[in-house]
């Protein structure tokens, strides 16, 4: 047979159609996430000049590096939070934190954990500087270990005297040992074996009380006076001030001599700026100010002089001259203020009492961050508005609804839309697109937008109080379009009253504002909306209600649900009380627990949520009914190292369930959500081992398939009637810091548990999972059919259900979940610490194809394969007919 040239390039042609033009899902993972790393207020701040970067610790128990120029955060470390931020120029490669328990030396570049010192034991103890890096000296055992940070490791070793020390000092690459006998102190300079080598007396007496002793100073008091003695010149002590008692004190240049003293003196401060020159300290600098006043100093090279700079909540003076005005429009106090100098640029460091922080450098901002957001106390997610709504004209819509053919002409039109034939198209990044509202307990509003698109997470910011100790929001009214504003409500609540506001939500410009002197009871939200009223907000006072906003919808309220019954929590009694037309409540039912039985949290469920489905079908097609009675409440309290949930109907004060758990090891760490006729809690206790449970807890109108009540039997509560519950406990590996549950627009969709894990993840667990009716199967027993995966009680987090991926999110202890206008798909803000945003589908996303399916190779491959087709269908025939003549 003949072998004809054209084969090869109809092989080539369908080996670089087939392959090329494929038609793919692209990996999504993290496309549509945003995560804001936070550290909280500032506690200190170094300046690393080689890299150029800042080493902070924060309030919060966090270590960080920040880019000097913009910023950013380079690395962070979880430490403890009473813990002191420790950094040397001379050994910029190593970052010391010196906690409660333990010494940590951390590599400043990449940081990470080099090593480590238990200093548990040792409680009273000193870190102090010498040659060859550290010294942590235990006055009870006289011992110290010594840290050597070398250039390519840190080292820990164990050094002990055989004499009583009172600190350690270091000058001149040499290292000293402060002794104290019984009618002097004595300096003695050590080798480098740490031995004795040459012992000076000190100009200290006996009755005098050191004060301070770091580095090449030695600070005393004597007779109402501070004293100071240089190591280069120890047998002189020298005057410093008389009848004034030291606030701080720090050394300000390694190339001069300077150091810096803050005093109180007659109720003001005196700050003081010393130089050693010759023999004695000099004083050049001398300001006296206020506590609202921040004093830096910093010594300016090529003039030779130290110059001061000072910082009020509003501006910063440098050399006696205003340069700079501080952002600061609701004039929150100055918590820290830093002048930190390298060889090439004066950085000045702003953090006000909110947290927010502002770097200065050649007069101008360099870069700001938005701190407060870590200490955001609420949120409200915005509902999403469906663009196909908002497009279309309302005109237009009803003339659709009246003739059918135009609404499918329409959907017609689109499937030949050629902007959605382009690669990367956004067409439904829309239906996914609202804002996060978050309060902060520092007294400000954030506006998140759900855009990862966007480079700047915040579309507004507004300032509004004081520190609260409480803050409270609702959404009171939801937007129909892009153009109109949702309504929101908050309360601030503070030690001595509240301030209630409603805000609209683009702008958030206050519509009302009430403030009171007294604080109550509570708060509780109205939701009218099913009535076709403004929802409403009312505060309870001892026996009295004050409703907050529209009066008018509540007197409304209270005609159309006069017998709506509320709950409250007086002297470790829950009761339920109802509103009378004059605003008094009378009670109608009292829960009380016992005196040694301590109430820790009361859970509700969410009053917007939608219910899809009555019931649960099983593999042999009966169904167990839910307990879908709105009026549930889970109650936690503790007894002794016993945790005890209730779960009660707020109309009857009936318990419908009650469970006990003992030796729970942390009651401050529980967590519960309540969703349809679903309560799921998780407690960390040592029965049988020592890990985290959770427990799943499904109330069901019976304890057997297709047992139906009637609505009123389960609603009304008139009656006795007591749900069948089941129950499941799982183990985890994990503590769990939060929980919530994942809420979509009609319900269908499963409704997972959101859970913030100790590891700083954020994971879903599935409802199929956390089931109470995954059947216990036994061994070597043939497995029954069932809709349900057989129970375990140990459970796996796969990282699959790992929402933040790789990231690591500090300190979450809130989730909401928002619906959006696909079914299969929520909106997921976290928040605590850091912010975090994604968005999952906890049954996959099966009413949509991705926003990156490439339609455009679709196409192609489909035309690739068609002409594939076509020039191999005559090579065919031709085949086929030869295969006839040589038969």
């Amino acid at each position: 047979m003949m072998i004809r040239p054209y084969w090869p390039l109809y092989f080539l042609l369908f080996s670089i159609f087939l392959p090329c033009y494929l038609a793919v899902l692209r990996d999504e993972a993290g496309v549509y996430d945003y995560h804001i790393p936070l550290l909280g207020r500032l506690k200190d701040i170094k300046l690393d000049k080689e890299s150029d970067s800042f080493l902070v610790l924060s309030e919060r128990g966090l270590l960080s590096r920040i880019d000097a120029t913009n910023g950013d955060i380079v690395w962070r470390q979880a430490v403890d939070e009473q813990t002191e931020l420790i950094f040397r120029e001379s050994k910029p490669r190593y970052t010391l934190t010196l906690g409660s328990d333990h010494l940590n030396v951390w590599n400043t570049n990449n940081g990470v954990l080099e090593t480590k010192l238990d200093i548990s034991a040792a409680k009273g103890g000193s870190l102090y500087e010498t040659n060859e890096g550290y010294v942590y000296f235990d006055p009870e055992s006289n011992s110290l270990e010594k840290i050597s940070l070398q250039e390519d490791n840190a080292t820990i070793s164990l050094v002990s005297f055989d004499f009583p020390v009172a600190a350690m000092l270091t000058d001149s690459e040499k290292n000293y040992a402060l002794k104290r006998d019984q009618s002097s102190y004595k300096l003695i300079q050590l080798n480098d074996h740490w031995k004795s080598v040459e012992e000076k007396i000190v100009p200290i007496s006996a009755n005098s009380e050191v004060l301070d002793a770091k580095n090449d100073l030695i600070l005393f008091r004597y007779q109402d006076a501070v004293h100071a003695i240089r190591l280069s010149h120890p047998e002189r002590s020298h005057l410093l001030f008389t009848e004034s008692s030291l606030v701080n004190w720090k050394q300000i240049s390694q190339d001069v001599p300077g150091y810096s003293f803050t005093v109180c003196s007659d109720s003001s401060l005196v700050t003081c700026v010393f130089t050693f020159q010759g023999e004695e300290f000099a004083l050049v600098d001398e300001f006296i100010h206020e506590t609202s006043i921040s004093v830096a100093h910093g010594f300016h090279v090529d003039e030779g002089r130290f110059l001061r700079t000072t910082a009020t909540p509003q501006t910063i003076d440098f050399d006696s001259q205003e340069i700079l005005e501080i952002q600061n429009s609701f004039s929150r106090s100055l918590h820290l203020f830093k002048l930190l100098q390298s060889q090439d640029n004066i950085y000045l460091i702003v953090v006000l009492e909110d947290g927010t922080i502002f770097c200065y450098s050649n007069n101008i901002l360099l870069w700001k961050r938005e701190e407060a957001l870590a200490y955001a106390a609420d949120a409200i997610s915005l509902p999403v508005i469906a663009e196909s709504l908002e497009s279309t004209p309302v005109a237009d819509q009803k003339k659709e609804n009246v003739i059918p053919f135009l609404h499918y002409l329409k959907n017609f039109k689109q499937l030949f839309n050629i902007k959605q034939l382009l690669p990367r198209h956004h067409s439904l990044d829309d239906a996914f697109m609202t804002s996060f509202l978050l309060p902060t307990y520092t007294g400000s509003l954030y506006c998140l937008s759900s855009d990862v698109s966007r480079k700047d997470r915040v579309v507004w910011k507004k300032d509004f109080s004081r520190e609260a100790k409480d803050v409270k929001s609702w959404l009171l009214k939801s937007a129909s379009n892009h153009q109109e504003a949702s309504l929101i409500a908050l309360v601030y609540i503070f030690d001595d009253g509240y301030t209630f506001r409603i805000l609209r939500s683009n702008d958030a410009s206050v519509i009302y504002e009430k403030t009171e002197t007294q604080t109550p009871d509570d708060f509780y939200f109205l939701d009218n909306s099913k009535d076709h009223y403004e929802n409403v907000i009312f505060a309870l006072h001892k026996d009295t209600v004050s409703p907050l906003g529209d009066e008018i919808a509540f007197g409304q309220f209270l005609q159309k649900n006069p017998s709506a019954i509320f709950s409250r929590l007086r002297d470790n009694t829950l009761q339920g009380f109802r509103i009378l037309e004059d605003y008094k409540i009378i009670i109608e039912w009292e829960l009380s627990f016992k005196n040694d039985e301590r109430l820790l949290d009361t859970i509700q469920r969410n009053s917007h949520e939608t219910l899809a489905s009555i019931g649960r079908v099983m593999a042999d097609r009966n169904v167990m009914y839910k307990y879908l009675n709105p009026n549930l409440m889970a109650i936690l309290t503790s007894k002794q190292d016993m945790l005890i949930v209730y779960i009660i109907d707020t109309v009857t004060g009936a318990i419908l369930h009650r469970n006990s758990h003992s030796e729970v090891y942390d009651f401050e760490n529980i967590s519960a959500v309540l969703s349809e006729n679903w309560l799921v809690y998780s407690y960390w206790n040592a029965v049988p081992s020592i890990s985290t449970k959770i427990v799943s807890v499904e109330l069901f109108e019976g304890d057997k398939p297709n047992v139906k009540h009637n609505i009123d039997v389960v609603e009304n509560g008139n009656n006795n009637y007591i749900p069948a519950a089941f129950t499941k406990s799982f183990n985890i590996d994990r503590l769990i810091n939060a929980m919530a549950v994942t809420t979509t627009n009609q319900g269908i969709t499963s409704r997972d548990i959101l859970v913030s894990l100790s590891s700083n993840q954020l994971g879903m667990i599935p409802q199929s999972i956390l089931s109470p009716l995954r059947p216990v199967q036994k061994q070597n027993e043939k497995p029954q059919p069932s809709s349900f995966v057989p129970y375990e009680p140990v459970m796996t987090i796969f990282d699959d259900r790992i929402l933040s991926y790789d990231q690591r999110l500090y300190g979450i202890k809130k989730m909401i979940s928002e619906p959006s206008t696909f079914e299969s798909t929520t909106l997921v803000l976290a928040f605590g610490l850091d912010v975090f945003f994604t968005r999952t589908a906890p049954s996959m996303p099966f009413d949509m194809l991705s926003s990156y399916f490439d339609k455009k190779q679709l196409v192609l491959t489909t035309l690739g394969i068609l002409f594939t087709v076509l020039i191999t269908r005559p090579m065919v025939k031709r085949k086929q007919l030869n295969a006839k003549w040589y038969t």
